[in-house]
């Protein structure tokens, strides 16, 4: 087949013009795009990381230049280990901001059978390579079922620990053993009663039947 030179010229031609399509449509493109995608680095995308001194390493490593989207408590506390859920509190901010803050863990109750900690509100956790203080320490097989009982037991602060048996509780007070269900403030007053008119050293008192003392 042979082509005239007219017809090379427009082949020529309609060439050219796909190519300045082409270079017209990526332009246009680009021009949509790079602001879009330079908007969204600027808004989404984590810059700045807030956080105390113990979590910072860890929130910079999950977080830092990775989308606003993408960070959760979740990937935080699995690289931080050992925090419970209800201290750490993720605050995004616009834009790229990360907030991080930790509330103190003030445990009321370790339940040492478990290794596990209660705090005030009810909270169980479990706090991995550390040993926090905790008012009561509780020993025996505790169910979550039992959790209530033992805050208020822990919140008269007459036992520092006590151990769970089958249903009911035995604290020392000095040399004195004693066994009970429940604790309030009338058992708290048998209690001393019985321990300033009991002559002997080493004893144990029963609370658990209503409205008896048993000692042995």
């Amino acid at each position: 087949m042979i082509l005239s030179v007219n017809d090379k010229k427009s082949k020529r031609k309609k060439k050219h013009g796909t190519v300045r399509k082409l270079v017209k449509i990526t332009l246009i493109f680009a021009v949509l795009v790079i602001p879009i995608v330079m908007a969204y680095n600027y808004i989404f995308v984590v810059k700045n990381i807030v956080a105390p001194d113990g979590v910072k390493v860890a929130a910079d490593k999950v977080a830092l230049g990775k989308s606003l989207f993408r960070v959760n408590k979740k990937s935080l506390l699995r690289e931080l280990g050992g925090y419970p859920d209800f201290n750490i509190k993720i605050t995004k901010m616009i834009p790229g901001k990360l907030v991080i803050t930790k509330k103190e863990i003030e445990p009321q109750i370790y339940i040492a059978d478990r290794n596990l900690y209660i705090d005030k509100s009810g909270n169980i956790f479990h706090v991995n390579g550390k040993v926090l203080y905790a008012p009561l320490k509780v020993f025996g097989n505790v169910k979550d079922s039992e959790i209530g009982d033992l805050l208020k037991i822990s919140e008269t602060g007459v036992f520092r620990s006590i151990r769970s048996r089958n249903g009911y509780y035995t604290g020392k007070i000095g040399n004195v053993r004693v066994s009970f269900t429940t604790l309030n403030n009338n058992l708290i007053g048998r209690i001393r009663l019985v321990m300033s008119e009991e002559s002997r050293k080493y004893y144990t008192m029963d609370l658990r039947f209503k409205n008896q003392v048993i000692i042995r």
